[in-house]
């Protein structure tokens, strides 16, 4: 039998080796060699040399992906996503995603067709996204219960309360939108709890990033929603509801975040809107009372959109992307106002601020438009490293 066991650097090996050690399995139990079965004078070493000199560097490997950049591109293991102009409208927000599950790390993105999304929806590709002249994204505004709660504030400074409209951000601070905003626009107020009143939704938010480039031939919505006076006169009730009311305000608009290591394209036709919702009117009822007004409901603020790239983005018709405020609803009132029964609602907020609902009889207190969101575009060689 043979028997191998290690040899350290010593007498017997300079550097070390292998000891070989022979024998008769005298007792037959097929063991190690055991003591008195060895025989010495056959005893051998395999011995290691001494080290070499070292070898020449090998070629520089390819660069890894750096961690922000695999984080904000994903890795792809979702495949392909393509939505065609004849299929039906899919809703992600319903839980109807591809194969994949909620996993939305694409390879490539096509959509041609009405992709319905929720709030806080990150889409990412490790090659393109096209949204083509048939696609449309909608993003669904963050919603809120409207009873005795409180308006959303969303990412706004401020939410809207009674006629007071929300305060929006400063440039500053829409400037540094990252992947923590999860949040879009704030919602407007109602003054009341008629259920014929609502306040807007704020807009909602989205996030597209692509390794590759971005085009927009088709359109992107995270409009805030407008305020809702359903007592006025309808098609279905000519006279309106008995009650009086004022209106709700207007919804801010959402922030949208398109962020590429290549190009970023809004072609001729490609639209991104972020804009606040319109304030609802106020109605003086079926019977009105001279003199008595009922206000109207501030417009909410307008949103942001955020373009990082590492080239400039493209945008061939600028007026196809839009933060505008929303527009005031109009008080109502029989004659000449003499009493305010009833403030109109606060616009919500987000980069604008939201407008202020009508608060006095004077006219330098009827109900405002939102103001104006913000359009932040940034040029950096590695852009992801700004969003994380």
């Amino acid at each position: 039998m043979l028997l191998t066991t290690p040899e350290p650097a010593g007498a017997n090996c300079g550097f070390g080796g292998v000891k070989l050690e022979t024998g008769v399995d005298r007792n037959g139990d097929g063991a190690l060699l055991d003591d008195g079965e060895v025989n010495a004078s056959a005893t051998k070493y395999l011995c290691n040399g001494a080290q070499g000199p070292k070898g020449d560097t090998g070629s520089q490997g390819l660069q890894g992906e750096s961690g922000p950049l695999a984080f904000a591109y994903g890795d792809g293991s979702a495949g392909d996503f393509t939505l065609s102009s004849f299929a039906n409208p899919r809703s992600f927000q319903a839980g109807n995603f591809t194969a994949a599950g909620a996993n939305l790390m694409f390879h490539n993105v096509t959509i041609d067709g009405t992709l319905i999304v929720s709030s806080g929806t990150m889409i990412r590709a490790t090659g393109d996204i096209v949204i083509g002249p048939n696609g449309s994204i909608i993003v669904s505004p963050d919603f809120h219960i409207q009873t005795l709660n409180p308006s959303q504030r969303g990412i706004a400074m401020s939410a809207s309360f009674n006629y007071l409209g929300g305060r929006g951000l400063d440039l500053g601070r829409t400037s540094l939108v990252s992947r923590a905003d999860l949040l879009g626009g704030g919602s407007g107020f109602r003054s009341t709890t008629n259920p014929d009143i609502l306040g807007g939704d704020g807009g909602g938010r989205l996030i597209l990033a692509a390794k590759g480039n971005i085009i927009i031939r088709g359109y992107i919505d995270t409009n805030g929603r407008q305020g809702i006076n359903n007592s006025v006169p309808t098609i279905n009730r000519p006279a309106g509801a008995p009650t009086p009311v004022a209106g709700g305000g207007g919804g801010g608009g959402g922030v949208v975040s398109l962020l590429s290591r290549g190009t970023i394209t809004v072609d001729t036709n490609g639209r991104i809107f972020a804009n606040g919702g319109n304030g609802a009117v106020g109605w003086n009822g079926a019977s009105p009372v001279a003199g008595q007004m009922y206000g109207g409901g501030g417009g909410g603020g307008g949103g942001i959109i955020q373009f990082l790239s590492a080239n400039a983005p493209v945008i061939v018709n600028p007026a196809n992307v839009q933060v505008n405020g929303g527009a005031a609803g109009a008080s109502a009132v029989s004659g000449t106002a003499t009493t305010l029964v009833q403030t109109g609602g606060g616009g919500g907020a987000c980069a604008g601020n939201g407008g202020d609902g009508t608060k006095s009889t004077a006219a330098g207190d009827a109900s405002q438009v939102g103001t104006t969101g913000d359009i932040i575009t940034v040029k950096a060689d590695q852009p992801e490293l700004l969003f994380y």
